[in-house]
């Protein structure tokens, strides 16, 4: 299994590159972020964009690492948007159903409605509109870090392997000391 992790600084140039292909297209009026991992893309592209007026879709899709479940969305409670455009924002498009699923709940709602992701897997079923980076590997983003060094030590990948994704001792070691508990 190929894994990265990028740091917080190669994470904000892949959203610093992809901004201006957004731009170029109309103006957003507002942002819905994807639920755990889109959060920080959308916060980020909010402030890219200038578009202050961000909301969030409950989702939840994995389980660890390469354990897929059922797309579930949770109680989305939306202004009226119907003359409003929306850029959908997630972390990855992943297996593509996550964007999929909420884009299909959407679509019928909104003025217009387009995807962003900072990246896609080859695998996706999904094409976001806009994304920056496609890849085969297993992202490990700065903002899951500890979610993501528990799974993969569950899934019994070594500390060599883990280390040469991009997590340095000092950091493992912190990580570690804050999982209290195993899951």
């Amino acid at each position: 299994m190929k894994i990265i992790a990028p740091t917080w600084d190669e994470i904000y140039e892949v959203a610093l590159s992809l901004a201006p292909k957004v731009l170029v297209d109309i103006p957003f009026d507002v942002i819905i972020g994807v639920s755990r991992g889109g959060l920080v893309a959308a916060r980020i592209f909010s402030d890219l964009l200038e578009v202050r007026d961000v909301i969030t879709v409950p989702l939840e899709h994995y389980r660890g690492i390469d354990v897929l479940e059922d797309v579930k969305v949770g109680k989305i409670d939306l202004p009226d948007l119907h003359d409003r455009s929306v850029l959908l924002i997630d972390d990855i498009a992943d297996s593509g159903a996550s964007l999929q699923k909420i884009s299909e709940l959407l679509i019928h709602k909104i003025y217009r409605l387009k995807t962003l992701c900072l990246f896609k897997k080859n695998s996706s079923t999904f094409t976001p509109d806009f994304y920056q980076k496609e890849t085969d590997a297993w992202i490990i983003f700065p903002w899951d870090r500890l979610e993501a060094l528990k799974a993969l030590e569950n899934k019994g990948i070594s500390m060599e392997e883990i280390t040469k994704a991009g997590f340095n001792d000092s950091m493992l070691h912190r990580l570690r000391g804050l999982s209290m508990t195993d899951e």
